[in-house]
């Protein structure tokens, strides 16, 4: 029976000395809850515009709603995708929206979360800096949500 104590004590002692997980390489979630949500565009017809200068589309709907879920406000930065990948690579922003796809080339440069919507056999999915974990699965939490309100 000591035994068995003494496992179990370890087991709660490894688990609270671990802290919260997933973790984020970066601290995103922690960087973007009540603050600033800083959100790259890359135009893509259909999924992500810009009129007079400001961000509008389905992923744009999107990201202002997951912007009221960490109760953020957003920071948009408006470029082509080629200038945006390496900005999420190193973590200057915290979400790309750009129509992307789950066969994207940039696959091995960032992290995409699962399909959000399949839209004419296409899978599309947002991207997000590699390695933020806790920020993938808020994203994957709220999109999960979306889904469901829109099937």
């Amino acid at each position: 029976m000591r035994i068995i104590q003494f496992i179990l004590l370890s087991f709660i002692t490894v688990f609270l000395a671990c802290g919260r997980y997933p973790k984020d390489a970066r601290g995103t979630l922690e960087e973007a809850l009540d603050d600033t949500l800083k959100v790259g565009v890359a135009v893509r017809e259909g999924w992500v515009m810009v009129q007079n200068g400001e961000p509008r589309g389905r992923e744009v709907l999107l990201a202002k709603a997951f912007a009221d879920d960490l109760n953020a406000t957003i920071d948009w930065l408006i470029a082509d995708e080629s200038e945006l990948i390496p900005l999420l690579e190193k973590g200057k922003i915290h979400m790309l929206l750009g129509g992307f796809t789950q066969d994207s080339p940039w696959k091995s440069h960032v992290g995409f979360t699962t399909t959000y919507i399949k839209v004419d056999d296409k899978e599309h999915a947002i991207a997000v800096p590699p390695g933020e974990n806790a920020f993938l699965m808020r994203l994957e939490q709220f999109l999960n949500e979306y889904k469901k309100g829109n099937q």
